[in-house]
């Protein structure tokens, strides 16, 4: 015997198809509604300047976009969002006070509706604060270059004529920041990981001078690290600039000098790497004594980092 079939639901399915249709059509209806009615909104642009007097120049601490109420309908929206259009603002106008240039609200939107589509109004700015730029005046000089370093090498070993090249770099950027700079540091190097020869490109950090460029961009740093022994050996004291035939001895009579040197450049000290002295002229009264400054002079060129144990001296001169 042969049984009937049964189906269960279709008719349910049916009216839940027709609902979700019906349902469809109506959003597309209100849709098309609400597209067609005017409508208020804050859009962000991208925005660009003109009228820039001349020899000003773009800050980069300003904002690169700028909140404005626009009036539309649904479907210039739609447009908006898939083609946003850079604002051109023209700085004519503007009043300027320092390098700040600030466009008042109503000459602002007036400016926007005179470029806008008939489709777009322009209504105000978020607050309705206009538009403020900062402009700089740009100038250029020339700086020394100044070596930063981290880290340190084993103890009696120093750089031995260190040297930057080139010494000093063009900077340019914003007057007021420029005419701060007398120098500019490279990025650190770091001592305790070099070999004995260094020579190493490095980088200028300009992280606290916001606006500046720099040419070049980069300098060559040398040097040797050379071994040092530190020294010290008592010099005698000359008299210079007495009066003809007058005599004079100073107190004490030698004088130690401390100094530091390379071990393979100088492996006896002497006393004539050295002269110092006292210039019978340049007489100092303190406490009621007579002293005179010394004077050292470094006679080799390879002593480096001397000075004395005393600075001053005592001085008996006899008379003829």
């Amino acid at each position: 015997m042969k049984s009937d079939l049964v189906t269960y639901g279709g008719s349910s399915n049916k009216k839940l198809i027709q609902f979700f249709v019906f349902l469809a059509l109506s959003f597309l209806i209100w849709s098309i509604q609400l597209l067609s009615e005017p409508s208020m909104r804050l859009v962000e642009f991208s925005y660009q300047v003109t009228g820039v007097p001349q020899g000003m120049y773009w800050s980069k601490e300003n904002q690169e976009t700028i909140e404005v109420q626009v009036l539309s309908n649904g479907f210039s929206w739609l447009k908006l969002l898939l083609d946003r259009p850079t604002l051109s603002v023209d700085l004519s106008d503007a009043v300027a006070d320092q390098g700040v240039f600030f466009l008042e609200e109503q000459a602002l939107i007036a400016q926007l509706n005179a470029k806008a589509t008939r489709k777009l109004t322009f209504d105000s700015t978020l607050l309705g604060a206009g538009l403020k730029v900062k402009l700089y005046r740009q100038r250029s000089k020339k700086i020394p270059v100044q070596l930063s370093t981290v880290g340190k090498r084993m103890a009696h070993y120093a750089l031995s004529r260190p040297t930057i090249s080139p010494d000093s770099v063009w900077v340019s950027g914003p007057a007021a920041v420029v005419d701060t700079m007398s120098y500019v540091h490279t990025f650190p190097i770091d001592l305790a990981q070099q070999q004995e020869d260094v020579a190493e490109v490095l980088g200028l950090d300009l992280s606290q001078a916001f606006g500046i460029s720099v040419e070049p961009e980069q300098v060559l740093f040398t040097a040797h690290w050379v071994k040092y022994a530190e020294h010290k050996i008592e010099v005698p004291v000359v008299v210079l600039g007495l009066p003809q035939g007058w005599v004079a001895k100073t107190f004490p009579h030698k004088v130690e000098v401390l100094f530091r040197a390379p071990i393979e450049q100088l492996k006896s000290p002497s006393v004539t790497d050295f002269k110092v002295y006292v210039q019978y002229s340049q007489l100092q009264a303190e406490n009621g004594l007579s002293l005179w400054p010394l004077v050292l002079e470094v006679i080799n060129p390879a002593i480096e980092r001397a000075y004395l144990s005393h600075q001053r001296v005592e001085l008996i001169v006899q008379k003829p």
